[in-house]
């Protein structure tokens, strides 16, 4: 009896041991990182008015060994984010074009918009794409959703241009146990860093700026009057009156709603933006066009204008060709003022050619289709 019981109490050490041994098994984990928008810092095709090429993009994929694991917080597709704060949401025109991936992670980057103003905040989505990467080239679908999903909304929010989505990374934590593997996403900045864009520094100072928008958005939306088309008439005429080209093309925010409206100098990426950030306040639907233009002396450049609703039917505005620069100085005349406003077809398909694209390996997106006479 002494034996049999000396041969149990073996049994059962020897299989606490061995689950000992399986609990404290080496886990392989990895780190997958992904940058969005790597061709430049600058959104929407790059856009400047002299002749130009896209530097090509190009995604990073490095492993990274970590033993950490962030907490995980649900994103959900509400109005409000996990903490109950309500959110902005935008009219969504590009977002509603995505995959159900890259929706996903639209989502979850505009439910966390007033964090990211920190610069340094981690947005977690778990296992959000746990099935998607356990599929072959989940990584590249999931990279590409990515891409996707910061080019439509550079498109649709004109209004994050203190965020530089190239320095956004997504991060991928892959943990293997014996021969299957698990996955958790993260959205932040790299280590040590911010995503912040160039001379932005704190959320304060986004903050005093945003507000400084507001004030002068609604000052402009109180002196627009009449019908849709005249208003829009009225703000082009206002964009045109009050912003002077930037023919230098290197000022920190000639690309975007603040250099446009309170600097009030920019290209053709600030006409565009600060004609959507107003109207999108007063609720005529607007969005942000991208492609190449034809000038009169037969170049080809990069070019973002608008297209607008007025009545159920779509007309494009491009407020940067209606403020020509005039050789020898001189302000541009009624005519000028309004030769790009509200037109259809047959006026813009001579000299502007949309093409859909934000970034050289994004998506190509569609746009409304525009009537065939102007307004």
């Amino acid at each position: 009896m002494e034996k049999k019981s000396n041969f149990g109490k073996i049994v059962v050490t020897l299989i606490v041991f061995i689950i000992v041994i399986l609990g404290i098994l080496v886990i392989k984990q990895a780190n997958i990182e992904l940058l969005p928008n790597k061709e430049n810092t600058e959104e929407v095709s790059s856009i400047v008015e002299n002749v130009m090429s896209e530097s090509s993009l190009k995604n990073e994929i490095q492993y990274i060994e970590t033993n950490t694991v962030e907490p995980v917080l649900k994103v959900e597709n509400h109005h409000s984010n996990e903490e109950g704060r309500v959110v902005k949401e935008s009219n969504g025109y590009f977002y509603a074009q995505l995959g159900e991936e890259a929706k996903k992670l639209y989502r979850a980057i505009e439910s966390h918009i007033e964090d990211m103003k920190t610069g340094t905040y981690t947005i977690e989505m778990g296992d959000t794409f746990q099935e998607l990467l356990q599929q072959e080239n989940g990584a590249e679908k999931l990279e590409q959703a990515y891409q996707d999903a910061w080019d439509a909304i550079n498109t649709d929010r004109v209004d994050l241009f203190y965020i530089d989505s190239s320095k956004v990374y997504l991060y991928t934590q892959q943990t293997t146990f014996w021969n299957y593997s698990t996955y958790s996403v993260s959205i932040g900045p790299a280590e040590s860093s911010n995503y912040y864009a160039a001379g932005y520094t704190s959320k304060e100072m986004i903050n005093e700026e945003l507000q400084q928008l507001e004030n002068i958005r609604q000052t402009i939306i109180a002196q627009l009057t009449g019908n849709t088309y005249q208003k829009i008439s009225q703000l082009n005429n206002y964009l045109v009156d009050t912003i002077t080209y930037d023919e230098t093309l290197n000022r920190a925010n000639t690309r975007n709603i603040y250099g446009a409206l309170i600097e009030k100098q920019v290209v053709c990426e600030g006409y565009a933006k600060a004609l959507k950030y107003v109207l999108d306040a007063i609720g005529i639907p607007c969005v942000l066009v991208s492609g190449t233009a034809t000038n009169t002396e037969g170049h080809t450049e990069s070019h973002l204008w608008n297209y607008v609703q007025i009545e159920q039917n779509w007309y494009a505005v491009d407020s940067t060709w209606n403020d020509p620069v005039i050789q020898g100085g001189g302000n541009p005349t009624n005519a000028m003022k309004t030769e790009y406003l509200c037109k259809g077809q047959n006026t813009m398909q001579k000299d502007h050619n949309p093409n859909g694209k934000v970034s050289q390996k994004g998506m190509t997106f569609t746009y409304p289709t525009l009537s065939v006479q102007d307004y």
